[in-house]
C-alpha cells in the first residue's frame, strides 16, 4: 500500500481549509470555547478575505462544491501501514523520500504533486500565514524616508532556507510600510504601563504559529537530505570503499557504513543526528577526557524554566484579545514554545560564556590581579583557557522542555593542594561543598558560599576599591565607614540585586540576608524547613496532593520513599534517581565511587546546586562532581 487516502480531510488538518465546506467549519467552531477558537464572526471575516485576495482559493474550494468530484488528501509514504501516517520512523542511515502532498479528484486519478520543499508547500499547507496565496517574501529594510509612500518592498527569497528565516524572524508591516505593534506585560513590574513591541506573523500565531516553524524547519531538512540522495552526490562521498583497503583511512568506519554502500545510501557526519555524527562527537569527547583528565570533573544540567521566573518570557507575550478578560486577554507562555527555545539559547549561551570565564563561581571565579614585570594580568580560578574544556548535549525531555548537559573541566584548581588530591571512601572532600550545596538555603550556606563576608574581605575584591585611595567605587558605598571584622553581602548582590538596599539608599544588613535566604528557599525548595533543631523537617518528607514550590527538590507525592510511577527504575519499585538520599554531615565518596553530599535530615529530597548560579538564572540546574578515587582497584599494577 503506497499511498494513504484520507476522504473529507478532517477537523485537525490546516489543509482542509481549501477542501472542505466552509459553513461546515463554522458549525464545528460551536464546540470550542471562545479562549481556544476564534468567534463564528470571526471565522466568517477569514473565510472571505481568503476567498477574496487568496488566488488558490478559486481553484481548489470548487473541488468540494462539486457533486461529480471529491477532493482526497494522499500522503506518501514507503512501506505499508494499517494507520495513517505522515511521518516514519526510518534508519538514521537510509534517506527517504521528502513529505508529499498529493491533491487528486476521483474522476481524475492524475494526482498534484506538493512536496514539503516546493515554494507553494506553505502558501497550500498553511493559508492563514500566506493569506495571499503566495510564498513568503523577503522585505527590503530601508529608512522610512527612503520608502516610496505605500509601497512594499518585496522580493523573491533565493531558496527554501532564505524564504523560512524571512517568516520566522521578519517582523510583521502595514500596508504601507509601518511596523505592526503590540502591547505587550512590562519588565519592570507596572501592569498599567505595557510595552509596545514589534511581532513576527508567527509570534501573533501561538500554536499554530510554532507548528508552521516546525513544518518549514522540517522542509529545509527534506532539501538537504534530497540532495545528499542524488546519485551524483552518493557517487561523490562512496567513490573511494570500493576500491579501499580494510585498514585504509577511507574504508567503511563499521559495518553499518558497508550496509549502507550496499543499499546506495549514505548520510555522512556533516548531517545532524546520523549515527557518524553521533561517533564522531563521542570520540571528540572521550579524547578530551583521557588526555586533559584530573582528579576532578563537573557535570551540570539546564532546564527550561515554566515558571514565569524568566522575564525573557513573560514580558514578550502579546495582548490578542483585550475583551476577554484578565485570563485570556494575554498569550498563554504555553502557547509560544518557540519562545521558551529562544530564550533557553540566550540562557546557555549567557551560561556557557561564564563558565569559560570562570566568573560563575563568585566565592571561587573572580578575577585575581597579578603582576610580573611590570605587567598586569588577570586570572580566573575556573577559566577552561589553557587546558580546560566544555561537552555538551542538548536534548528534549519528555515534557517538550528543552535542557543541556554539560561536562565541564576547569584548567587549573582554585587550590591544587586539595582539588588535586585523589579521595579515599569516607575521606572528607571540602573543596566540593566550595561549589555544589545539597541543602535547605540556610546562613551557613551563604558563609560557605562567601554570599556573606566580613568588610575587609569584600573590599579586598578586584574592582571594589580604587587602587589610589583604597575607596569604595560609587556602587559599593555601602562599605565606607565598615570596620574590618563586620559581616555584609558580597558586593555583586548588592550591586547586581540590591539586597539590603533601602529606598533612600541605606544598606541594612539584616533585611538583606532576610531577603536573599527568601529568594534561594523560594527558588529551591518553596519553604524552609521547620520542626526543631534536633529534628527538623519539611513538606518533602510526607506524602502530599499539591506539592510546595521550588526548582531544585525531587518530588515524591507518596512520601520520600515512595516514588512515583515515572520516577521508578524499570522493574523495580525504587526511584531511579536513588532519592532518598543519605543525611551525612560531610562530603565524601562512597565504596561505589559516588559522591555523598552534606545533607541534613531534612534536605535528603534536595538535587544538588550552586546558589550563585540558581539566583542568576532561575531554573533548575543540577550540579554534581566527580572524581577519581584513591582506590586499590583503581591503581595501576
Amino acid at each position: 500500500m503506497p499511498f494513504a487516502i484520507v476522504n473529507n480531510l478532517n477537523e485537525r488538518t490546516s489543509t482542509r481549509s481549501f477542501i472542505d465546506d466552509p459553513h461546515d467549519r463554522l458549525d464545528a467552531c460551536e464546540r470550542y470555547t471562545a479562549a481556544l477558537r476564534p468567534s463564528a464572526d470571526a471565522l466568517v471575516i477569514l473565510d472571505a478575505v481568503l476567498r477574496r485576495t487568496n488566488a488558490l482559493v478559486p481553484q481548489l474550494i470548487n473541488w468540494a462544491e462539486e457533486s461529480t468530484a471529491e477532493a482526497r488528501l494522499v500522503l506518501k509514504y514507503p512501506g505499508t501501514t494499517s494507520s495513517v501516517r505522515g511521518f516514519t520512523v526510518e534508519p538514521a542511515s537510509s534517506v527517504r523520500q521528502p513529505r508529499t502532498i498529493f491533491f487528486t479528484r476521483r474522476d481524475e486519478d492524475k494526482p498534484c504533486y506538493v512536496d514539503s520543499f516546493n515554494a507553494l508547500y506553505a502558501p497550500m499547507m498553511w493559508p492563514l500565514v500566506c493569506p495571499d496565496g503566495a510564498p513568503p517574501r523577503l522585505r527590503e529594510m530601508i529608512f522610512p524616508e527612503r520608502r516610496a509612500a505605500g509601497a512594499l518592498l518585496d522580493k523573491e527569497a533565493k531558496n527554501l532556507q532564505q524564504a523560512t528565516l524571512a517568516l520566522l524572524l521578519q517582523p510583521e508591516q502595514n500596508a504601507n510600510g509601518t511596523f505592526v505593534y503590540v502591547p505587550t506585560p512590562s519588565p519592570y513590574g507596572l501592569p498599567h504601563l505595557p510595552v509596545l513591541r514589534r511581532f513576527g506573523r508567527l509570534e501573533l500565531m501561538g500554536r499554530l504559529g510554532d507548528e508552521v516553524m516546525v513544518d518549514r524547519w522540517l522542509s529545509v531538512l527534506d532539501a538537504r537530505l534530497h540532495t545528499v540522495a542524488k546519485e551524483w552526490m552518493q557517487r561523490r562521498m562512496l567513490k573511494n570503499f570500493d576500491d579501499a583497503d580494510a585498514d585504509a583511512a577511507d574504508a567503511p568506519e563499521t559495518e553499518r557504513d558497508a550496509d549502507a554502500e550496499r543499499r546506495g545510501t549514505y548520510l555522512p557526519a556533516s548531517v545532524h543526528g546520523t549515527p557518524r555524527f553521533m561517533r564522531h562527537n563521542c570520540g571528540n569527547a572521550l579524547a578530551l577526557l583521557r588526555q586533559k583528565n584530573t582528579q576532578y570533573l563537573f557535570f551540570i544540567t539546564v532546564t527550561t524554566d515554566i515558571s514565569g521566573d524568566w522575564p525573557e518570557v513573560t514580558s514578550r507575550l502579546a495582548r490578542q484579545n483585550p475583551a476577554a478578560g484578565s485570563k485570556h486577554a494575554w498569550q498563554d507562555p504555553f502557547d509560544r514554545a518557540a519562545l521558551h527555545a529562544e530564550a533557553f539559547e540566550a540562557k546557555v549561551q549567557a551560561f556557557l560564556a561564564r563558565l569559560r570565564s570562570g566568573s560563575i563561581f563568585r566565592n571561587l571565579g573572580r578575577p585575581v590581579a597579578k603582576v610580573e614585570d611590570g605587567v598586569r594580568t588577570y586570572t580566573y580560578p575556573m577559566t577552561t583557557v589553557g587546558g580546560g574544556y566544555l561537552i555538551c548535549a542538548v536534548e528534549d525531555q519528555d515534557r517538550g522542555l528543552g535542557h543541556i548537559h554539560i561536562a565541564y573541566k576547569p584548567a587549573n584548581a582554585p587550590k591544587p593542594e586539595t582539588w588535586n588530591a585523589r579521595p579515599r571512601p569516607g575521606q572528607p572532600m571540602p573543596w566540593v561543598d566550595e561549589v555544589i550545596c545539597a541543602r535547605i538555603p540556610d546562613e551557613e550556606m551563604l558563609q560557605t558560599f562567601r554570599m556573606v563576608l566580613p568588610a575587609a574581605d569584600a573590599r579586598e575584591l578586584l574592582g571594589v576599591c580604587r587602587e589610589t585611595d583604597g575607596a569604595p567605587h560609587g556602587k559599593y558605598a555601602y562599605l565606607r565607614g565598615v570596620s574590618d571584622e563586620t559581616e555584609v553581602l558580597h558586593p555583586d548582590l548588592v550591586a547586581d540585586f540590591g539586597y539590603g538596599l533601602s529606598a533612600d539608599g541605606s544598606y541594612d544588613h539584616e533585611a538583606g540576608v532576610a531577603a536573599l535566604l527568601d529568594r534561594l528557599v523560594r527558588l529551591v525548595c518553596g519553604t524552609p524547613r521547620g520542626g526543631t533543631p534536633d529534628a527538623p523537617d519539611h513538606w518533602s518528607l510526607h506524602p502530599y496532593k499539591q506539592p510546595g514550590g521550588g526548582k531544585l527538590i525531587h518530588k515524591h507525592h507518596g512520601g520520600p520513599d515512595v516514588p512515583d510511577s515515572w520516577c521508578k527504575r524499570k522493574g523495580h519499585q525504587d526511584c531511579k534517581d536513588r532519592y532518598p538520599k543519605e543525611a551525612s554531615t560531610y562530603t565524601h565518596m562512597t565504596e561505589g565511587g559516588f559522591l555523598n553530599y552534606k545533607r541534613g535530615a531534612a534536605d535528603v529530597m534536595i538535587v544538588p546546586f550552586n546558589p550563585w548560579i540558581l539566583l542568576h538564572f532561575t531554573s533548575h540546574i543540577n550540579v554534581l562532581a566527580f572524581s577519581w578515587p584513591n582506590h586499590p582497584r583503581t591503581q595501576p599494577d
